[in-house]
């Protein structure tokens, strides 16, 4: 599904330090030890989503730049956990938004705040506005709306996922 590349794209996208090998270990109740390079990182999984509840689960937490600051000191050869955990949280967000239009107007708001809050990090700015772009494929009624965001955003946000999802203008 599209949400998976998003996990990766924004596991790819927020890495501020190479990202190695990717590789759960074992499994704990609504957790995953990972590897990554040579250490090993408890990542806390969202539970699962209840189909039938058609409401999105909890609002996304994206880490503040702050906390990624401590955990890149506290370990400068991993993705820092913040970002694996909020990567992990926005998938199967993601996941309910493309199954109904409803539940992707809500997300997309949602979305919007985090790609426009230029107090996050750009890279959780860009991962948002990745998503954005998803959804408007999923829903062109969010195309009009998309390119509004898509010029408030940062430059920098912006410029990061170019490549991957804009066409030159």
């Amino acid at each position: 599904m599209k949400w998976k590349n998003s996990v990766l794209l924004a596991i790819g996208i927020l890495s501020l330090t190479p990202l190695y090998f990717f590789t759960p270990t074992t499994k704990k109740e609504n957790s995953t030890i990972i590897k990554t390079s040579v250490f090993q990182t408890q990542v806390i999984l969202p539970t699962q989503i209840n189909k039938e509840n058609k409401n999105l689960p909890q609002k996304l937490t994206p880490p503040s730049v702050d906390q990624i600051r401590q955990e890149v000191a506290s370990d400068p050869h991993s993705t820092p956990i913040s970002i694996l955990n909020f990567a992990a949280k926005l998938g199967p967000k993601m996941e309910q938004a493309l199954e109904t239009e409803e539940t992707a107007l809500v997300f997309f708001e949602e979305l919007k705040k985090c790609t426009l809050n230029s107090t996050l990090p750009v890279s959780i700015q860009a991962i948002c506005l990745s998503n954005v772009q998803i959804l408007t494929e999923t829903y062109p009624i969010l195309e009009d709306q998309m390119n509004i965001i898509k010029e408030q955003a940062s430059a920098e946000s912006v410029r990061l996922i170019d490549p991957l999802f804009f066409e030159e203008e």
